[in-house]
């Protein structure tokens, strides 16, 4: 491997980081901007066993006890959008991370929104994961609700009035999974089932809600705060609408809730939280599963003595794997979650390779499908984990 590939790897992998003694912080890199990460997943795609000693050795997992930290286990790549004039001139609002330390694996995206929305999505970043950091309450749920709260509440009000931010996170402490998600921004937790050799279900097991305008309890909400909101149309999506005092420019938001935003008076931080057990949540995989195969089963055996023999019961997949993703809106407006999820389960269980090419393959697609509907292009960041095994 030559030095420039070397080096190339280094900056895939470690991307803008910090670390402790108990923690790991990566950041991702944006494709349109960063050179080495191009070169980086180039190299893989052409010779998939060749780096991987170097990926494992370069990549700056470290005992903790259990479990040990894996390159391949998890991940994060931002693409810039493309809103007019050059790439060098454009800016990436989009945010996102993975942290993993002793408490658990916390990750997620930010979509920053208007002029200052790149700000509000990075301080919003920031302030969150130095909340998880000096976190010490055992009442998780309530602590996720404060800390949206009170990172919405210490963003300077000279940035909160320019924009705001999206924000789904996803914790997990071993066997429970813990989403939190506010505006249009999305997570989702993915169940892949290996039910031979090369075959695999993959389905989607939860989803966090989009807050729009446009839906009915929002909407009752946002009406009931005295907010105007106008319906989804064919030419635009349902608008909160709120009026600058000081210059008097009317905007329309078309999410319910975010971070920052201080115009949107009834627009909140409150986040969506929902809490799921692993263990319950794979019991419920296999329970359906077994009954998809036993619905699919159409031969049955008609013994001489006119005796009819079933089908055979379904058999136990040979593994369920579960893993989260979160991604903006520029990532998702043009595939769905399951398109998601069954690309990454191919990198992270199947053979297709290492699952940076698998985030890598889902922006570009997105990008294709943005070019389908003209030259605007959305900004766009994604981030994956696995989950323990149950």
């Amino acid at each position: 491997m030559s030095p420039s590939t070397f080096l190339a790897f280094f900056f895939l992998l470690v991307g803008v980081s910090s670390r402790n003694d108990d923690s790991y912080l990566l950041l991702p890199r944006d494709l349109a901007f960063d050179s080495t990460t191009r070169l980086a997943l180039q190299s893989l795609r052409q010779s998939p066993d060749t780096p991987f000693l170097y990926l494992q050795s370069l990549f700056p997992h470290h005992s903790l006890g259990e479990p040990y930290w894996n390159h391949t286990d998890y991940g994060t790549l931002a693409l810039v959008g493309s809103k007019g004039g050059h790439v060098l001139e454009q800016i990436n609002q989009d945010r996102s991370f993975v942290w993993l330390s002793s408490k658990g694996v916390l990750s997620g995206v930010m979509d920053g929104h208007g002029t200052a929305g790149h700000f509000v999505a990075e301080y919003a970043r920031h302030d969150l994961l130095q909340r998880f950091l000096n976190a010490t309450s055992n009442d998780i749920e309530a602590w996720l609700h404060e800390a949206f709260l009170q990172t919405d509440h210490a963003i300077p009000d000279d940035l909160a009035q320019q924009g705001g931010c999206t924000c789904s996170l996803v914790y997990q402490n071993g066997e429970r999974i813990y989403f939190a998600n506010t505006g249009d921004s999305q997570s989702f937790l993915a169940a892949a089932l290996s039910t031979g050799i090369d075959e695999m279900q993959v389905q989607i097991m939860y989803e966090t809600r989009l807050d729009k305008p446009g839906h009915p309890d929002e909407a009752r909400r946002l009406q009931h705060a005295g907010a105007q909101v106008t319906p989804e149309t064919a030419e635009d999506d349902a608008r909160v609408w709120a009026t600058d005092p000081t210059t008097g420019h009317t905007s329309g938001l078309a999410m319910s809730r975010v971070l920052g935003d201080r115009q949107h008076t009834a627009v909140i931080a409150d986040p969506i939280i929902q809490v799921i057990d692993l263990k319950a949540m794979k019991e419920k995989v296999l329970q359906e599963y077994d009954a998809y195969r036993t619905q699919q089963c159409q031969q049955v055996t008609i013994h001489a003595d006119g005796s009819i023999e079933p089908c055979p019961l379904a058999e136990t997949p040979e593994a369920v794997h579960f893993f989260v993703v979160s991604a903006t809106d520029g990532v998702m407006d043009f595939l769905k979650p399951i398109e998601i999820a069954q690309t990454m389960a191919g990198y992270l269980y199947g053979n297709q390779g290492h699952p940076y090419l698998g985030m890598e393959d889902l922006l570009w697609q997105s990008t294709q499908l943005w070019q389908q509907h003209g030259q605007y292009r959305d900004d766009m960041a994604i981030a994956y984990a696995k989950t323990v095994q149950v």
